[in-house]
């Protein structure tokens, strides 16, 4: 399921995951494979820039210790806004939780969509200020109430208390 997704078919992956979890429905992976969506970054590594979900990471480090230039670009503009667009065709509210905007310009290229295509309020940001590791804390955390039925509501209110309390 997550090569599908990473291939692009997030559909038959979200299928996927579903029937793994009726096999094992403690099963970590399809469990965070659902609740979540990764706005795609891209790893330049020489002249080959892909989607970071599509290199090895031995592969970036051992070019990095040939000496190749290696670099990061986040997602078009373009890319972002269908992203934002086809969740919100498939969840009646989306919580986004952006990367540090100190960082990337994702959470300023999200309020803009937002204040132009959500009339609705439906589309919820958050700049956690955060990266790798304590970004990854948050969202688990998010992620597990919102599988275990807490409304919408419940997760922002308990995501904004893991950026407190989550330090990196």
């Amino acid at each position: 399921a997550e090569r599908l997704r990473q291939q692009g078919n997030p559909y038959t992956a979200e299928f996927e995951f579903q029937n793994a979890l009726k096999i094992d429905e403690k099963n970590i992976r399809a469990f965070f494979g659902l609740g979540l969506t990764l706005l795609e970054s891209y790893i330049t590594v020489g002249h080959s820039s892909r989607p970071e979900t599509q290199f090895d990471p031995d592969e970036i480090y051992r070019q990095m210790r040939a000496g190749t230039a290696v670099t990061t670009a986040q997602a078009s503009d373009y890319e972002r806004h269908q992203c934002y667009q086809r969740l919100l065709e498939r969840h009646p509210r989306v919580l986004y939780l952006c990367v540090g905007a100190a960082y990337t310009g994702n959470f300023a290229a999200a309020a803009a969509w937002k204040k132009a295509h959500d009339p609705e309020d439906r589309f919820i940001l958050i700049d956690t200020g955060a990266a790798a590791g304590r970004l990854a804390v948050i969202v688990a955390a998010a992620a597990r109430l919102a599988k275990n039925g807490a409304s919408c509501e419940a997760v922002v209110t308990a995501a904004d208390a893991s950026l407190a309390a989550c330090q990196e």
